[in-house]
């Protein structure tokens, strides 16, 4: 089993197996970078399923795409927090308070063989660092955000996942990185609603463009024990050799 095999065990999937399998066997004889694209709402395990892939299959490439989200720390401060920014009518989701343009010539780099400089975006503060994480190009490049389906980059993709999710589990994976954000409760809940409005906008509708449709069902320890099985099985062609620093 594979790689791919592994995501296919938890997935509703658009186009057969088989389809895609041969797709990707294709591609991995004809291109050099070949790019993924992972896609879901906030809180719904992009990170954690990226992860425990990391784990168990040294050297994956991953790009986090969120770091390409425009600056907007000087709206923060005149209106005193992220929270009252989207209450005010700043929509997150959307695609133009993402660096596209940049995203795209980024995606197109990497594809080409070309070492990229992104972004670093601080959820802190949301300050924008330019030229601050060097990416060189890998064989397979996981690139991660809820803007990886956007018109604007989706057909730049070999493959596109999309990583659905139950509400109950959203909810309770926001509480827990709230905390962590130390945010308060009440603006996390009011953040919330709004945040999962605007998915049904920009988000979810975007789902029907993936390849692969990971459900919500699926908790962690499945995922993590599908990444352990895979990892035993190492007839997946992978040679990947990709740095990510953080330039301080």
């Amino acid at each position: 089993m594979n790689l791919i095999d592994a995501i296919l065990q938890h997935a509703n999937v658009l186009q057969s197996t088989p389809a895609i399998k041969q797709k990707l066997a294709k591609l991995m004889k004809q291109q050099d970078v070949i790019l993924v694209a992972l896609c879901g709402e906030s809180a719904s395990g992009k990170t954690t399923l990226l992860n425990a892939l990391k784990d168990k299959v040294p050297q994956m490439s991953v790009i986090s795409a969120d770091n390409y989200f425009c600056d907007i720390s000087d709206r923060i401060s005149e209106v005193g927090s992220f929270t009252k920014l989207v209450e005010s009518g700043y929509e997150t989701e959307s695609s133009q308070n993402f660096q596209m343009d940049l995203l795209s010539s980024d995606l197109k780099a990497l594809r080409s063989g070309r070492t990229i400089d992104t972004p670093y975006y601080e959820m802190r503060d949301g300050s924008s660092k330019a030229k601050a994480i060097h990416c060189r190009p890998s064989k397979i490049v996981f690139v991660e955000s809820i803007c990886t389906l956007y018109p604007e980059v989706r057909d730049l993709f070999d493959l596109k996942i999309y990583l659905s999710i139950d509400k109950a589990v959203q909810w309770k994976r926001y509480q827990e990185r709230a905390i962590t954000r130390n945010q308060d409760p009440l603006q996390m809940k009011k953040q919330f609603e709004i945040v999962s409005k605007a998915a049904s906008k920009y988000i979810i509708p975007n789902k029907e463009f993936a390849d692969l449709v990971i459900e919500g069902k699926v908790c962690e320890a499945e995922q993590k024990a599908a990444v352990r099985f895979v990892a035993c099985h190492k007839d997946y062609p992978i040679n990947i050799n990709q740095q990510h620093e953080r330039e301080e």
